[in-house]
């Protein structure tokens, strides 16, 4: 039912981008807009150390994941490989919202602001769940009992699976303080708060999971 891919067809593209933004609208690239999304996720496909699984229901996208081996270092491969395509992408940007895109912009540049011992710790873990997104309709209790899939575990077991293959021994990520559910889900599927964080200027907990 889950697929990683290392490259996604137009509509998938589509169906992915369109997920992010509605499921995750808070996070620094949804407020870029589909098109973004769209360039986001295309271009960093093509880096090693990047991840997208994807759950397939009745032939649709339902819920994603994504997720990187070394954070840093793959945002730093995606700007030195792909500078004039992201300088042309965001310069469209500008036209239709340019104080969104200077806001995002200055957030890059201030995006780990946290406490020197959290700080310490967080960036002493490489690797870096960035999203998990089920549309609304497949996280339903309805669905969930019709079906009996929870999507979004079935997403996180087989990230997990992945890091594991990949001999990753911890993983953090990062959830905002006002999404109550993400701060849940985290913790339920076995990642320990280590403290609070400003991410790219949204107040959030940074969590580590330790894999077996």
């Amino acid at each position: 039912m889950i697929e990683q891919l290392n490259s996604l067809t137009k509509k998938e593209m589509f169906e992915v981008a369109k997920i992010h933004q509605e499921e995750l609208p808070e996070s620094i690239i949804a407020r870029l807009g589909i098109p973004f999304l769209k360039f986001y996720y295309s271009k960093m496909l093509l880096l090693d150390g990047f991840y997208v699984g994807v759950f397939r229901y009745n032939e649709k996208v339902a819920g994603f994941t994504s997720y990187s081996t070394d954070a840093d270092a793959i945002f730093k491969k995606a700007i030195f490989r792909f500078p004039f395509s992201l300088a042309a992408s965001l310069f469209k940007k500008f036209f239709t919202n340019p104080l969104q895109l200077l806001r995002c912009i200055f957030f890059v540049f201030f995006r780990d602001m946290a406490e020197p011992a959290v700080k310490e710790v967080l960036n002493g873990v490489k690797a870096e769940a960035f999203t998990v997104a089920v549309l609304n309709n497949y996280r339903s209790s309805e669905f969930i009992r019709k079906t009996g899939l929870s999507v979004a575990k079935l997403l996180l077991r087989d990230q997990f699976k992945h890091y594991q293959h990949l001999n990753v021994k911890r993983v953090k990520a990062f959830v905002s303080q006002d999404n109550k559910n993400a701060i849940i889900f985290h913790r339920l599927n076995g990642y320990q708060q280590v403290g609070s964080c400003n991410k790219f200027g949204i107040p959030s907990f940074g969590y580590i999971k330790e894999l077996e």
